[in-house]
Order: structure tokens, then C-alpha cells, then sequence
């Protein structure tokens, strides 16, 4: 068997899904290890049947022929256990029904052994399913289920004890656990209503300039949602339309985002830009490291963002 810091350095070289199963793998590995009773009772929970025989083998990324290849293999002697997880991609029910598909043919060749399909996902979705996997679990829910078994029974543990541990710290930081809100809460809040504050002044100083047009009448200035919180503007015209603001999506907290909503006469330059995968739209960074921006006093700062938007505007080819 590979060491699994070998399994892990490959795959973050895939995805930060596969990097989350391997984790899991070998957190699943040292526990079973331990003999621990535990262990068979959150795998009964983790696949909807009691799994007997020896204990199993655990592999990830292993392939099913044409059907795929499954996040994790968990393979006892009379069932089998496959899990797919989601991070960064959306739940994709062909594949979901392409490895049910799998286990189906499975069960015709091998009738004594059981087969369970497990979906794993950050947060609850409403994808239609194609064929329903056997459970559809988020990670904090599975972070819940380890929590409640080794609650007060981690001290005599050894290594398996700091694996856990440390498992649950991660999925605490990418907020796939649950967290104790902290006194930071307030002080936090009040910082981002600040931030999107000077953000909004700042559009009104370039709208003066004639740099920039607040957006008509009937829109917010300040709008927030619940990804996100920034402020939407347009080009003189009226016919190029932004947003500049805060994300709440955890890859994006470094930084603050300037977004293209709408173009009809401005383009984009070949560089400067990246494009989103997932729409037309394209986006440009503000990183708080690279303008040093929290090691400034109020004015300070506001002449970064005052700066950049003025940068970012005169990067456009106009007509």
C-alpha cells in the first residue's frame, strides 16, 4: 500500500476533491485499525447496512471499468461500499447513475455480496437524480456522525486520535463542520459594512469625475446577497454594467472581486481578466496582500481602491 502522503500528493495534483477523499480514506484506514467499535457502527450509518466479515480493504480512485472511477472503495466480504464526492464541481447525475449502474451488473455477478452507493456532498443540493444513490450525505453531517463516536474517547487513541482531530480541523476551515460563532462575529460585520461602505463612496468620487455612472435610479447601490456584498456601477453610456465587492465563497476571502455584469460596447483586453468558467462574464482581482491593504490607515486604503477601479476601467477597449 502507498504511504498516504503519496496518495494525498497525488490528489492535489487532480483536485481538491480528491485530496478531501484521500483524508477521509485514511482517517477510515487508522480507525479501523484501532478495532474500534465505532468504527463499524459509523460505516453502518455511512452505507445504510450492517457490513460483517473481516475488515475491509479501503482504496481510492479505483476504476470500474467503462462505468468511471469511483471516489472510494470500501470493500467487505459481503458488501461493497462505493462513495463519490463534491467539492468544487456540481453533483452529476449521469455519473451517479453510471456507477448504480455499475453495482447493478455487481450484484448479477455476485449475488451474496450487497452493494451501497453513497453521494457526498459539502452542503445539501435539489439535483434530480437519474437512479438515487443509497444515501445522499453532506460532510457535515458525516463530521457530525465521527464527532458523536469519539466524543471523550480520543485521549487514549494515539495517532488515530490526532488524525481525527486534525480531519475535523479541516473540515472545520472549509466549513464542512459545524463552527461555535465567535466575538469576532461583530467586529467582522461591522468591518465588511465599512469596507462596502468606502467601496460605494469611492464610485461616487469616480462618478463625479465622469469616470463612472451609479447605476438608474431603480437599483440598489449597495446590494447584498447571500454570496456576496459589493456595490454595482456602469460606464457612462449606461451600456457596460459592474460589480465590485466582497465574495463569500471561501476561494475568494483574500481578496476583493471587480466583475463584468454586462458588456455592449467595452471589451475586455487579452490579458488582465480571467474569464468564468461557468458564465460570460469575466473578473479581475483586488488581493488585500498585494496592496497591503489592512496595514493602512482609512485614506490610504481608499486611494488603493480608488487606484485599482481607475486601473481596472482604462484596461477596457472602448469603441
Amino acid at each position: 500500500m502507498k504511504s498516504i502522503f503519496s496518495e494525498l500528493l497525488e490528489a492535489r495534483s487532480n483536485s481538491r476533491e480528491d485530496y478531501l477523499t484521500v483524508c477521509f480514506a485514511g482517517l477510515l484506514r487508522l480507525w479501523k485499525e484501532k478495532d474500534s467499535p465505532g468504527f463499524l457502527d459509523f460505516i453502518t450509518w455511512f452505507c445504510g447496512k450492517p457490513p460483517q466479515g473481516a475488515p475491509p480493504e479501503i482504496v481510492p480512485q479505483r476504476k470500474a471499468g467503462a462505468f468511471g472511477k469511483p471516489d472510494l472503495w470500501i470493500i467487505y466480504e459481503d458488501i461493497l461500499i462505493l462513495m463519490e464526492n463534491k467539492w468544487d464541481a456540481l453533483p452529476d447525475p449521469a455519473q451517479i447513475k453510471s456507477y448504480s449502474d455499475f453495482l447493478s451488473q455487481f450484484r448479477n455477478d455476485y449475488p451474496s455480496i450487497r452493494t451501497s452507493l453513497v453521494f457526498v456532498n459539502p452542503l445539501p443540493h435539489s439535483t434530480a437524480w437519474i437512479k438515487e444513490p443509497d444515501r445522499d450525505l453532506t460532510w457535515i453531517e458525516i463530521s457530525r456522525e465521527i464527532k458523536k463516536r469519539f466524543e471523550n474517547k480520543l485521549e487514549d487513541q494515539g495517532d488515530l486520535s490526532f488524525y481525527v482531530l486534525e480531519f475535523m480541523k479541516m473540515l472545520e476551515d472549509h466549513n464542512m463542520a459545524d463552527k461555535r460563532v465567535s466575538w469576532q462575529y461583530q467586529e467582522g460585520i461591522q468591518a465588511l459594512l465599512t469596507l462596502i461602505t468606502m467601496i460605494d463612496s469611492v464610485l461616487a468620487e469616480l462618478a463625479k469625475e465622469g469616470l463612472v455612472t451609479r447605476g438608474l435610479p431603480n437599483e440598489a447601490r449597495i446590494d447584498f446577497a447571500s454570496q456576496w456584498a459589493g456595490v454595482y456601477f456602469r460606464s457612462v453610456d449606461n451600456r457596460n454594467r459592474f460589480w465590485f465587492g466582497q465574495s463569500f465563497n471561501e476561494k475568494y476571502y483574500d481578496c476583493l472581486l471587480f466583475q463584468t455584469a454586462k458588456l455592449e460596447t467595452w471589451r475586455v483586453p487579452n490579458e488582465g481578466f480571467e474569464k468564468l468558467a461557468s458564465s460570460n462574464q469575466y473578473i479581475r482581482y483586488f488581493n488585500f496582500s498585494e496592496h497591503f491593504f489592512f496595514s493602512r490607515d482609512a485614506l490610504e486604503q481608499r486611494q488603493e481602491i480608488i487606484n485599482f477601479i481607475r486601473q481596472t476601467l482604462n484596461l477596457f477597449i472602448r469603441p
